[in-house]
């Protein structure tokens, strides 16, 4: 082997363990991105349903939201069925009299 194998030979081996050496220090890198990540999703859709669960009280909530407007329908429902039930007997009243 000639002089100028061997160090070839060498930087090819210096290559090999520093591209082996990457790849380690990269995937346990990642690795701990990973968790990161899964960490920051899993605080993330708590939150998500701890705000949709205080949205959906909201919106059962008689004095707010939409159980008000539901409450607002039914007492405009029976004020106008009061009121048409007197001008009905009004008619009648001016009919028959």
């Amino acid at each position: 082997m000639a002089l100028g194998e061997i160090i070839t030979l060498a930087g090819v081996i210096v290559v090999a363990i520093a591209l082996v050496l990457s790849w380690r220090r990269n995937g346990s890198r990642q690795a701990a991105r990973d968790q990161e990540y899964e960490a920051r999703r899993v605080k993330r859709a708590a939150s998500i349903e701890n705000r949709i669960g205080n949205v959906e009280k909201k919106l059962d909530d008689p004095r707010t939201g939409l159980g008000s407007i539901k409450q607002g329908v039914e007492d405009q429902k029976v004020h106008c069925s009061g009121v048409v039930a007197g001008f009905a007997e009004r008619l009648k009243n001016l009919e028959g009299g």
